[in-house]
């Protein structure tokens, strides 16, 4: 049985611990139970399957789960959903998580998620002792299986996020943190989906799903999906166990998925307007000075009237015109 504590401590990080399925639950107080589990970390925070996959990954055999600590954070959520599975093994902390969208926040979510495990587990010990505090290596994967084209793997590095110095581009960060993305589409990294069977049936799973959906309700769509895996061995003990629980959680993880998409489409098409109107403003102002100047007002006042008659500092004008004169 997995047991929770909730622990009012400030961590390490100067927050409030996030709970982790490690702990025991204290009188009086529950676990959050706001956000839903997605299917991937129903599947496999089951020690044994989660084994198993780790044994894919490092290509090792490994069969003694008890080994396994879990420390799956229950408030660490993406989209409304904990999509993530976190175990300690071997000294080595594993962070899985499944994405059907590219994310390439996902290294500075893990570092925030990696310090709250570690400040969850050392809480209790002294950081400015003289005695170094070891602590295990982190691993962070992510199967990704969305409809975007994607490489077959692929690393984010929290260095990619950082704001560029000129004078530093030659040295190395002095944080990083690397996140590799798997594709478990298709015919992308076979050999991972061999070895582990449980990943290739989630992966068969999901891709009927997204095929049934496009034809018909999303609620028809994963029940006619489950009772093709079962009468075909995908997943079968797995969704008949826990038929009902995988049902409400697939019609939420995909409605999830397309309210997100409809989401970035918005996004995308208010950045095309604004980019637009941000295009013409340009062009209004880069008129407005020449046409000044051309009546005879200094290139400096044409600059000073047009930064007060636009609402735009004289810097942001010099930059266009520049940038105007590069472009030609």
């Amino acid at each position: 049985m997995i047991t929770y504590l909730i622990n009012h401590k400030k961590t390490l990080t100067g927050r409030m611990p996030m709970t982790t399925k490690n702990q025991t639950l204290r009188p009086g107080t529950a676990p959050d139970i706001k956000y839903k589990d997605t299917v991937f970390r129903k599947l496999f925070s089951d020690p044994a399957r989660f084994l198993e996959l780790y044994n894919a990954m490092n290509k090792s055999s490994y069969t003694n789960s008890s080994e396994l600590e879990i420390n799956t954070l229950d408030n660490a959520v993406y989209l409304g959903m904990k999509n993530d599975v976190s175990f300690i093994f071997h000294n080595e902390l594993w962070l899985y998580e499944h994405q059907s969208t590219v994310n390439p926040n996902m290294p500075l979510r893990d570092l925030i998620y990696a310090a709250d495990i570690l400040a969850s587990k050392f809480y209790d010990k002294s950081i400015y002792s003289s005695v170094q505090i070891k602590i295990p290596s982190p691993r962070f994967i992510v199967f990704y299986n969305g409809n975007e084209n994607f490489p077959e793997q692929y690393t984010y590095r929290l260095s990619d996020a950082y704001y560029k110095n000129p004078d530093d581009e030659a040295s190395e960060p002095f944080l990083e943190l690397k996140v590799l993305v798997i594709n478990i589409n298709g015919c992308y990294n076979e050999d991972i989906k061999r070895s582990c069977k449980t990943l290739s049936d989630y992966q068969t799973y999901v891709s009927l799903v997204r095929a049934y959906s496009t034809t018909m309700p999303i609620e028809k769509a994963v029940s006619t999906a489950i009772e093709e895996c079962i009468g075909n061995n995908v997943l079968r003990e797995f969704l008949e166990k826990e038929r009902a629980v995988i049902m409400s959680l697939s019609v939420f993880e995909f409605n999830k998925e397309r309210e997100f998409k409809i989401v970035r489409q918005d996004e995308r098409e208010e950045g095309i307007r604004i980019g637009m109107e941000r295009g013409l403003e340009r062009g209004s102002i880069i008129t407005y000075v020449k046409q000044a100047v051309k009546y005879g007002v200094s290139h400096k006042d044409a600059i000073n009237d047009a930064a007060d008659k636009f609402n735009v500092t004289e810097e942001y004008i010099r930059n266009i015109i520049a940038e105007a004169k590069t472009s030609h």
